[in-house]
């Protein structure tokens, strides 16, 4: 009792003193309601918003909502809002009820609201709104989603969140969306309660109430079944989950609403509907007509929430109804990519990850994976990516369920991973040929003569190839030299087998250059190693100009630009006075430019080009790269960002910035891009007269066939694109990777299929091993692969190099 009134004195003075506006309501039920939702939850818990009716904030309405008289809710007041029509979206118009006390991150925020439909969609006796946990301002992140079936009598709702962060008054609340249908509704009373922080146990929550008929009509659903406690599933989309779950290593539990009614497009070149269509389940379907092409591939997409947390390891699958509409892009195939599982705010980290290729019809498609994240409940969801191509496709029901812990990625459903040009007949293939044979072989003779300069016939020879000239590479981590010194000697010998070139770490946020936590040691002492070992390296990158991968020493004087300046200047001529006499091949001076433009928003527009001009300055021999993404992947179909790399090029040279070189970036997934356009866009781009690398390649997938293929496939595409002069995959080692299974050895050091392609092309279909007899003239002619030669002639060996042609000569 003493708990009790001491809230309810708290409520009082809640409801006179603190809250403004000071609403008229009865108070004495407002108190009554308070107390009665308090004894429901499993600890004490303060009430953070008036209820009043009154406090809803309605959006995206023409006139202002009446108050009416209703006795049958606390408070005997309600807020009766007309909806004409469904609208595009479910949140077009909507109500929020925010908090008006600050809350802490990891507080569990409770909202329970009243509603019923005055009038009702014609035909129905529900409809349904869609409600959360929300951020009250943008991204608007989802912490909780639910689904309020509402009637035409008087129910009550509720929703619970853990808050991922702290948030000022007014900054998180419950968020009802009204514009599922044409319908009037009235809102009761809505409360706001914080229970602090702690887990919660889901069994000892109040759930919403439902009508007796409707509890006949859908499946009430236990806490302990395979679907959220709150959420009502429909029979046909039950079937549905039966038939999917019936196919999963084990039931799992569903953790959103499957309706596509709760989807959310994003994007500003877009236009969207629901639609009727009786070829998909629940006969309702999401078009989305993508109007322009995006820098990014999330520049038009769908977001669908989830309603329950993922946990660090936790095997996840989504299996989605998508169909093709149209597609104007090579293929003229509609592409989402990626589709993620995902955070849905900042850093999106994601437990998986997939791209779909759609057909014409209906099919389910599949994304899977283990995550290495723990999610929020309601902080996590499903992002359909959709801006890399103008198309329009249509979205059915998507079934996200958690599987658990304990299972292996690889043995759950995924779309197979297929690419175009993959035939091995394709046209492209025959090109690739006749280009190699052109620009990366060239004509060798050994010529063999004895102390007087004479001839030596029918000697023995034998010519072997010990380097390309062509860089194969690979980036090094922080594992390849530690700090200190220390070397993985496994690392090392693996590294001499494959590659002939190392990208290096030369980053500049707070872990790196000369951060408080730096690397700096370290990555000093792996330049001086690699140029000590005689390996070839490129440095990566001197800046990254976006805010979220700059050092905070630079990002506290935003509004400086002069401070900035200062400051970026300095740190160039401080990595290019130490690298220049380490000799690299390359060095990245910036990197993603299209997507990180933090300098040209914040004052200093030329900084760039001055960073590249400081580090010609202090070494006007070594070769400036630029480097970005979204060029060679997904398709190679983001004509947008191809376009803007052509801009922000031809910009640079027209400023004379000494640009040295160009980087394309390959990160691939389940999108890859037919070897044909990949030859074509390298072309392109050789229009500058500049050396090409790419510069970060890795396949992430489970498919280790066609990671494999498509390895061999690329490389091949690659070599065969003559201004084209490394080939660097981003790691190899999947015990220093960032992607493990992009990776090429296992952490035991046991070989993938992608690395026994890789080899197999390299060392043995690329690689020269003659041996011959000199004619009459002393020579022994042959066509090799460009590079360095060793050539052993009756016991003696001698060293050379092949470029467009060459000349080994051996003297006895």
């Amino acid at each position: 009792m003493k708990l009790v009134r001491v809230f309810l004195s708290a409520l009082v003075l809640w409801v006179f003193c603190l809250a403004p506006p000071c609403f008229a309501d009865d108070t004495e039920e407002y108190n009554a309601e308070g107390t009665r939702i308090w004894k429901m939850l499993p600890r004490a818990s303060e009430m953070i918003r008036h209820p009043s009716p009154k406090g809803w904030e309605v959006y995206n309405v023409k006139k202002q909502p009446k108050t009416i008289s209703t006795p049958e809710v606390p408070g005997g007041k309600a807020l009766r809002l007309k909806v004409k029509k469904a609208g595009a979206n479910p949140w077009d118009k909507g109500a929020n009820g925010k908090t008006q006390l600050a809350t802490q991150k990891g507080d569990v925020l409770l909202g329970a609201f009243w509603a019923r439909a005055a009038k009702l969609p014609e035909g129905t006796t529900e409809t349904r709104l869609p409600f959360h946990i929300q951020q009250m301002g943008d991204p608007y992140a989802q912490f909780k989603s639910n689904e309020a079936i509402v009637t035409s009598s008087w129910n009550q709702y509720f929703i619970y969140a853990a808050l991922p962060k702290t948030f000022k008054k007014g900054g998180v609340g419950l968020a009802i969306h009204l514009s599922t249908a044409a319908h009037t509704i009235d809102l009761g009373p809505v409360y706001l309660m914080n229970m602090g922080p702690g887990t919660i146990d889901a069994s000892a929550m109040p759930v919403s109430t439902v009508s007796e008929k409707l509890q006949t009509e859908t499946q009430p659903v236990s806490a302990s079944a395979s679907q959220p406690a709150t959420y009502k599933m429909l029979p046909h989309f039950q079937k549905d989950l039966d038939n999917l779950q019936a196919k999963l290593p084990r039931k799992g539990t569903l953790i959103n609403d499957p309706s596509v009614t709760v989807a959310q497009v994003f994007g500003d070149n877009e236009n969207h509907t629901l639609v009727d269509d009786a070829g998909v389940t629940g006969g309702k379907a999401l078009e989305v007509t993508v109007k322009e092409t995006g820098l990014n591939s999330w520049s038009t997409g769908v977001n669908w929430p989830s309603m329950r947390a993922v946990k660090k390891g936790d095997a996840v699958v989504l299996a989605f109804w998508a169909k093709g509409i149209s597609a104007k892009n090579e293929a003229q195939t509609p592409i989402i990519s990626p589709v993620r599982v995902q955070q849905s705010g900042d850093p999106y980290e994601e437990a998986a990850s997939s791209a779909a290729y759609l057909s014409r019809d209906w099919k389910i498609y599949y994304t899977s994976g283990v995550s290495n994240h723990d999610i929020a409940p309601g902080g996590s969801g499903v992002s359909f990516h959709m801006g890399l191509t103008k198309q329009t496709l249509r979205l059915g029901p998507a079934y996200l369920i958690n599987l658990g812990q304990g299972l292996d990625a690889r043995n759950l459903p995924r779309n197979k991973v297929t690419y175009n040009g993959q035939e091995a007949n394709a046209p492209w293939r025959a090109k690739a040929k006749a280009n190699i044979e052109k620009y990366r072989k060239g004509n060798l003779t050994v010529k063999v003569t004895d102390a007087s300069g004479n001839p030596v016939a029918n000697a023995n020879v034998t010519v072997e190839m010990v380097k390309h000239k062509f860089h194969f590479g690979s980036f090094v981590g922080h594992e390849f030299v530690k700090k200190g010194g220390e070397k993985n000697t496994q690392y090392h010998k693996s590294f001499n087998e494959s590659f002939n070139m190392a990208t290096l770490p030369l980053y500049w946020q707070d872990w790196g250059w000369n951060g408080a936590n730096s690397f700096e040691g370290n990555y000093r002492e792996t330049v001086q190693y690699a140029h000590k070992q005689g390996i070839a390296w490129r440095g990566h990158p001197i800046i990254w100009p976006g805010e979220n991968y700059m050092p905070s020493r630079i990002t506290k004087n935003k509004g400086k630009a002069k401070k900035q300046r200062e400051q970026v200047l300095r740190h160039t001529r401080e990595v290019m006075n130490f690298v220049k006499d380490y000799e690299p091949i390359a060095i990245d001076v910036s990197n993603e430019p299209r997507s990180n433009q933090y300098f040209k928003e914040n004052g200093n527009p030329d900084l760039v080009a001055d960073v590249f001009k400081a580090a010609h300055e202090i070494a006007p021999d070594i070769p400036l790269f630029i480097n970005d993404y979204a060029i060679l992947n997904n398709g190679g179909v983001n004509q947008k960002a191809i376009d803007f790399y052509h801009d922000w090029i031809r910009t640079m040279r027209w400023q004379d910035v000494p640009l040295g070189g160009i980087g394309f970036q390959g990160h691939f997934s389940a999108g890859l891009t037919n070897p044909k356009r990949i030859m074509e866009i390298l072309e392109d781009f050789g229009q500058y007269g500049l050396p090409l690398h790419i510069t970060e390649f890795d396949i992430e997938t489970l498919d280790e066939g066609s990671q494999a293929a498509y390895t061999r496939d690329i490389l091949q595409a690659a070599f065969a694109s003559p201004a084209l002069e490394a080939f660097i995959v981003w790691g190899w080692w999947e015990g220093d990777h960032w992607k493990p299974n992009a990776a090429m050895l296992r952490e035991d050091w046991s070989e993938k299929p992608n690395y026994k392609a890789w080899q197999e092309t390299i060392k043995r279909e690329w690689w020269t091993r003659e041996t011959g007899i000199t004619n009459q003239l002393g020579q022994m002619s042959l066509r090799g692969f460009k590079g360095d030669y060793k050539v052993t002639v009756n016991g003696r060996t001698v060293f050379g190099t092949l470029d467009d042609a060459g000349l080994i000569e051996v003297k006895f």
